[in-house]
């Protein structure tokens, strides 16, 4: 395989892995009836700021954020248009166990190599 074509594959298979990562996301704070998910991003995007109040893809999501019901934050992250892509590549939705973050890493880990 050609490196470009491979290369294309590997990024594709990381907007993939970004995907399931945030549905796993998504799926923890819909089955949370406080949301706690969501509150915790916004305060650690808060506090980020302060640090780098000059990063345009946290200030991108901060506006997000702050202006947006869960069901639109939520489209966002879900969707596979190219700006969701995009903002999910500088996604400040971290909060996700560890096991399940492995499981889904080892996923596309095997496929980028197969």
């Amino acid at each position: 395989m050609k490196t470009v074509e491979k290369n294309l594959i590997g990024h594709e298979l990381i907007d993939m892995r970004s995907l399931e990562l945030h549905r796993e996301i998504v799926r923890l704070i819909d089955n949370d009836p406080e949301k706690s998910g969501l509150k915790n991003t916004r305060r650690k995007l808060g506090k980020y700021l302060l640090k780098f109040p000059n990063c345009q893809s946290m200030r991108e999501w901060e506006k997000i954020l702050s202006k947006n019901p869960w069901e639109k934050i939520r489209g966002i992250l879900l969707s596979n248009n190219e700006n969701s892509k995009r903002l999910r590549q500088s996604t400040p939705f971290t909060s996700i166990p560890s096991d399940i973050r492995e499981k889904i890493f080892r996923k596309y880990r095997k496929k980028l190599y197969e």
